[in-house]
């Protein structure tokens, strides 16, 4: 079955799903559809630190391989010693391939996936149905050339706003919100499928001429955040006190792409 074929399939099946409940909660059971073969290219990787990024795609894998899809996971991580490497999670096989410490924020590793090029010898050995890509990166350059070349269906899962972290980080570029747009539509022009976290960003890429742009639904783990874990004691001490006032609460990452400014008015 050829790429646009293979990906028109999907997103037909998608779509009857969606026209079946139009409830934003409906999920379909898990075995609905036959299961696939997915090459998941991701960086930087999720399985070596912590945060919302790396719950996503570990909760993803999860739920994949209860549906008894077949993953074979690319990814690259310079900060973890070789040795201390994962090599597989919830059984399906990891690679790291070359990488490199991104100057403007080198907590994190990104990769062309040259010269090692491990996605040649995953399509060629794996044979997937279709390649899940993250964005905005490097090696979405390295997926768009194998999609390319074997005729694979291409989704890309957008994860960092990049115009907004242009702006906020490379102010003294002159119009470098326009570079930004215009980079992310020559990438994700050529995705089958680009799946963003929250319908504002869905209306936003639309907005500024990205095509066939859909929202990867947030999750909840319903069985670390369940409310059988409430502490009266620990809500009084975050409230100083006072557990019937109103509690906000943020856990994440500082930086000024947060906006956390904004909440300090209410």
């Amino acid at each position: 079955m050829n790429s646009a074929l293979c990906m028109k399939n999907i997103l037909k099946n998608n779509n009857n799903s969606n026209n079946k409940n139009k409830s934003n909660n409906y999920a379909p059971p898990l075995k609905t559809k036959p299961p696939r073969r997915v090459c998941l290219m991701v960086e930087p990787t999720p399985f070596t630190h912590v945060s919302g990024y790396a719950n996503r795609f570990k909760e993803m894998l999860t739920f994949m391989q209860k549906a008894g899809d077949d993953v074979d996971v690319i990814t690259t991580d310079t900060k973890t010693p070789h040795d201390d490497l994962p090599t597989s999670f919830m059984r399906y096989p990891i690679t790291h391939t070359t990488g490199f410490t991104f100057p403007l924020y080198d907590q994190i590793s990104l990769t062309f996936d040259v010269p090692d090029r491990v996605g040649l010898r995953v399509m060629e050995e794996f044979k997937p149905h279709v390649i899940h890509v993250t964005s905005p990166g490097f090696l979405l350059f390295a997926a768009m050339v194998y999609a390319k070349i074997y005729n694979v269906p291409l989704v890309m899962s957008y994860h960092t706003h990049l115009p907004s972290y242009g702006k906020n980080y490379l102010s003294f570029v002159p119009g470098i919100e326009r570079i930004c747009w215009q980079m992310l539509r020559m990438a994700h022009a050529r995705a089958d499928l680009t799946l963003v976290t929250s319908p504002q960003m869905r209306a936003e890429l639309r907005s500024n001429g990205i095509p066939r742009v859909d929202v990867w639904r947030k999750g909840i783990d319903t069985e670390r955040f369940h409310p059988s874990f409430y502490s009266y004691d620990m809500r009084s001490q975050m409230t100083d006190g006072h557990p019937d006032d109103f509690l906000m609460v943020y856990v994440g990452r500082l930086g000024g792409e947060k906006r956390l400014k904004d909440i300090k008015a209410m």
